[in-house]
């Protein structure tokens, strides 16, 4: 991340309140906080994907998250999709799937070409910006070029998204994040190019769905993350009899060094 490598948050926030401190990316948080609390709640392998400002990936194979050596796992958003020039992406480099299919993306295009839109024309002349909501509420009302925009992110997000399930084969994709207030265009498109796309046997039991805890999965994933860390059995012996964890973050972090 720009700006932010290097920069160790959990270090920073655990010397200025001295707690412990567990961090994970979002994708990570709502496949977890999805697993856990989402309906139905069948423990099956899941991956979660998570379409709103950037654009990620969770996995969960047998109730654990699969993170990888240095935590990057899932972060779909840096795929490369193409080889248009102008396609640059945050993180410094051209073509990422976020470049072309991220909120920030569409909404970049959405400004740019606003002129075909009367709704977001005017949302831009009144504002000064289109923001996501605008753009959902574009959608929901069937104008051609939010409609438009929304479609071909869709469509790209949904051939790297096809071709994940074909590698890891999960029984259960969920779909996150801000996109979904844009309704179920997105996902429906998605779908269908997706089961086009999956092999036979990917997609014979491969359920499709939205995220259910009404967009609280990130937030529910972060508590449960930080309960499962604070309650497993080599940390609660060292904090219970004091009543508090505070004043042994180091101490109580260096049981899940797993995590960043």
């Amino acid at each position: 991340m720009p700006g932010w490598d290097g920069f160790s948050v959990r270090s920073w926030l655990r010397d200025h309140y001295d707690a412990p401190v567990w961090g994970d990316n979002d994708a990570n948080l709502m496949a977890f906080g999805e697993w856990t609390k989402g309906e139905p709640r069948d423990g099956r392998d899941l991956l979660f994907l998570k379409v709103g400002t950037g654009v990620g990936a969770g996995l969960i194979v047998r109730g654990r998250v699969l993170r990888g050596r240095q935590g990057a796992a899932g972060d779909i958003g840096h795929i490369h999709v193409t080889d248009d020039p102008a396609a640059g992406c945050r993180c410094g480099r051209t073509g990422c799937l976020e470049a072309v299919a991220s909120g920030w993306a569409i909404l970049r295009r959405a400004t740019e070409r606003a002129a075909d839109s009367p709704v977001l024309s005017a949302v831009l002349r009144e504002r000064g910006e289109i923001k996501g909501g605008d753009l959902g509420e574009a959608v929901r009302a069937g104008d051609p070029l939010a409609v438009r925009l929304v479609d071909e992110a869709s469509e790209v997000i949904a051939g790297v998204t096809a071709n994940l399930l074909n590698f890891c084969n999960p029984a259960v994709l969920v779909v996150g994040g801000g996109v979904l207030r844009t309704g179920t265009r997105f996902l429906d498109q998605l779908s269908r190019t997706v089961l086009q796309r999956c092999t036979d046997l990917v997609r014979r039991d491969l359920t499709i769905r939205a995220a259910s805890p009404d967009h609280l999965e990130g937030v529910t994933g972060a508590g449960l993350l930080a309960a499962e860390n604070l309650l497993a059995p080599p940390a609660l012996s060292r904090w219970i009899d004091r009543g508090t964890p505070l004043g042994q973050a180091a101490l109580l972090q260096r049981f899940s060094a797993d995590l960043a």
